[in-house]
């Protein structure tokens, strides 16, 4: 019971970190393809073991080369394309005050 726990709770905050991965304006449209994709992904997952037939490590690298792929997908949104990832606890809590504050320093008066 508590494995499923555990699967539930993960499950809705994957819900909710997906949706505010992405821009306001295509939220709902990004939201569902997502969906979409796992849902297709659930559907041909039981299929891997018969991977295994052509090659025994060929389930392992699929899994492998998504997970990499979903990273290096996550490093171009436009939201963080550029930016400094913070190093410390500091500048974290402050990300969205420092550039609040030097969006108004290059404002014209």
């Amino acid at each position: 019971m508590g494995g499923k726990w555990c699967i539930t709770m993960s499950f809705s905050t994957v819900y909710l970190y997906t949706a505010e991965m992405f821009p306001t304006n295509l939220r709902h449209s990004l939201l569902g393809i997502c969906s979409m994709t796992g849902r297709i992904g659930s559907i041909l997952a039981p299929q891997t073991p018969l991977l295994m037939q052509i090659l025994p490590e060929l389930p392992l690298v699929i899994f492998g080369c998504m997970a990499i792929l979903a990273g290096i997908f996550s490093l171009i949104f436009p939201e963080t394309l550029g930016t400094k990832l913070p190093d410390t606890v500091w500048e974290a809590e402050n990300i969205g005050k420092m550039k609040l504050h030097t969006r108004s320093q290059e404002l014209p008066s």
